[in-house]
Formats: C-alpha cells, structure tokens, sequence
C-alpha cells in the first residue's frame, strides 16, 4: 500500500470515523491524492479534499 494511501487511512480513522473510508480502494484515493493540485495542498486540507470527493461521488457510507 502506498504510503500516502496509508496516511489517508489513518486520519479518516483517527478524525473522519464516521466516513468508511475501507470501502474505498486503494486506487481511487491513490488516484485523488497522487493529482498535481492536490499534492501541492498541505496533509489536512489534502483529506478534506479527499473528504468532499468521497462524499460528492457515493463512494462509502456514511455513519451520522
């Protein structure tokens, strides 16, 4: 597993729990983190983007 997929995984873990983020492949938040634009944002703003993109495309579930 990469390394910044890695991270994503533990900060959702950690701060974002109710995002199940084990639903989502590697890929997909590879593909999204590995982006120019994003790369240049700093690590927090980095997962809320990672956050929105989730969210705004039904990739997982949500726990309210």
């Amino acid at each position: 597993m990469n390394e910044q997929v890695k991270e994503a995984r533990e900060y959702f873990k950690e701060h974002l729990s109710h995002i199940h983020i084990e639903q989502v492949t590697d890929e997909v938040i590879g593909k999204l983190l590995g982006m120019e634009r994003i790369q240049k944002l700093n690590f927090k703003t980095q997962m809320y983007c990672l956050y929105d993109y989730l969210l705004s495309q039904s990739l997982c579930d949500v726990t309210e």
